[in-house]
């Protein structure tokens, strides 16, 4: 199985979580490894934010102490999280997201983009793209990322629905909510079981 540590050469999705504080983001590299004699590619959670942010600047400085410029300041970095990362807020003319391209490029990091789409994903094929991802050994969580290990354990949905359960209080589905976010939208297309087949038209994979 392929090592979780960070490599400055892959690109980095930075997967955020919003309305929820403390500020919820994962880290994620596609990464090669062999097994078996066969070369495999994966999505690797390997950092995570530490719960304890209390806003973008606080949460941009954790990442940024995972990822020292030093090492990862040409790396490229796509920023990808909820849809609702492009509404102003009464506070500050700019977005979530671009409020994030912009520390972070003040950090030193010259290779950022906002990737993330502008429109929110349809929950039940955003979960049954996972649930796909997740069965096919396409996605893993370094041990280091303990509330993103918890929040995928943890999330579910109201019985008899296609909702979240959401306990008051609770902070774990918002650690699985930013990596569903950029997997959905990089696999919009992608049929998992038989990737040289075609997706169904109509279906909002």
């Amino acid at each position: 199985f392929p090592s979780h540590d960070t490599q400055a050469a892959l690109e980095i999705l930075f997967c955020w979580d919003f309305n929820k504080s403390p500020l919820a983001w994962v880290a994620m590299q596609k990464m090669t490894f062999e097994k078996n004699g066969y070369r495999r590619q994966q999505y690797v959670c390997v950092k995570e934010s530490s719960g304890k942010s209390r806003g973008l600047m606080d949460a941009c400085a954790e990442f940024m102490a995972h990822f020292p410029k030093e090492q990862f300041a040409r790396t490229e970095i796509g920023i990808y999280g909820g849809h609702d990362g492009y509404s102003d807020r009464h506070n500050t003319p700019q977005c979530d997201f671009r409020q994030i391209n912009d520390y972070l490029k003040a950090g030193g990091f010259t290779n950022v983009h906002i990737k993330a789409d502008k429109a929110a994903p349809d929950i039940r094929p955003s979960l049954e793209k996972m649930a796909a991802l997740m069965a096919y050994d396409m996605i893993t969580v370094s041990p280091d990322c303990t509330r993103t290990i918890n929040g995928f354990a943890k999330t579910s949905l109201i019985d008899g629905t296609w909702s979240f359960n959401k306990p008051n209080g609770e902070d774990w589905t918002h650690y699985a909510d930013g990596p569903r976010y950029a997997l959905t939208q990089i696999f919009k297309h992608t049929n998992i079981v038989n990737p040289h087949g075609r997706e169904v038209i109509g279906t909002n994979f």
